[in-house]
């Protein structure tokens, strides 16, 4: 094993790249594949970097070795199916799936050495990732590649054997201020907290009723005055009725 390929090795058992991945990167996990047995588990958020740089992968395992490369998940007699297809044996055969593709995989691959990619891993069945284990006991270089769910569930106990098999893990995080949800979370806080104490210190709004108009004055007006009578039409009509009373 050269020098480069051993600085590689040191690099990819606690590096988490934040950054694009150069293909440097890609192509230097492809060259420790073809020259040793190795399970890599590479994690990160399935976006157009994961996808990038497994292309990048991909075409540097295609250089040096063959790929066996498994999309999706996939149950394990399924798994053993599609490996069967890609090695090119028969669909019937004397001896079980899984079987043929052991011996096969014992025999020398038509390029360099057999390496499989197991993407989207995180979702596979534990009985699939069994089968992925009992896979590692030939010489086969290989990477499983998921979410950050793939390294919480190799944590767990029945997942031990397999855990103890990956030395190496390479991990893709997100960039910038979301690269942590810590500093998210205290942000939306800050803000949240800041509105409500702003809308304490301003208080309620009052409002202030107009204020009513005093009511208007009642004014009582005296009945117009009789019309006035002359004094001397009043003295014309007291001798006009003292004669007709006047006995004759």
């Amino acid at each position: 094993m050269n020098l480069a390929t051993t600085e590689l090795k040191a690099l990819l058992s606690t590096h988490a790249f934040e950054q694009d991945i150069p293909p440097s990167i890609a192509d230097g996990l492809a060259a420790l594949l073809a020259q040793d047995r190795q399970i890599v588990v590479v994690t990160g958020k399935w976006d157009g970097r994961m996808s990038g740089f497994l292309a990048d992968l991909c075409h540097g395992i295609s250089k040096r070795s063959t790929l066996l490369r498994i999309k999706s998940p996939l149950d394990p007699e399924a798994f053993y199916a599609s490996l069967a297809a890609q090695l090119h044996l028969p669909a019937k055969g004397a001896l079980p799936v899984a079987a043929q593709v052991g011996e096969r995989l014992l025999l020398p691959a038509p390029k360099g050495r057999f390496v499989l990619l197991c993407e989207a891993a995180d979702a596979y069945e534990d009985a699939t990732l069994e089968a992925i284990r009992q896979i590692s006991n030939y010489p086969v270089g290989i990477v499983l590649a998921g979410t950050p769910r793939l390294l919480r569930r190799l944590a767990a106990r029945r997942l031990a054997s397999l855990r103890q098999r990956v030395p190496h893990r390479l991990a893709l995080r997100r960039r910038g201020f979301f690269a942590n949800p810590f500093w998210p979370t205290v942000t939306l806080l800050v803000l949240g907290g800041g509105g409500l104490i702003y809308y304490w210190l301003r208080g309620e709004p009052v409002t202030v009723p107009p204020a009513e108009s005093p009511p208007a004055p009642i004014v009582h007006r005296a009945p117009p005055p009789a019309p006035a009578v002359e004094q001397g039409e009043d003295d014309a009509l007291a001798l006009r009725l003292e004669r007709e009373l006047t006995p004759r």
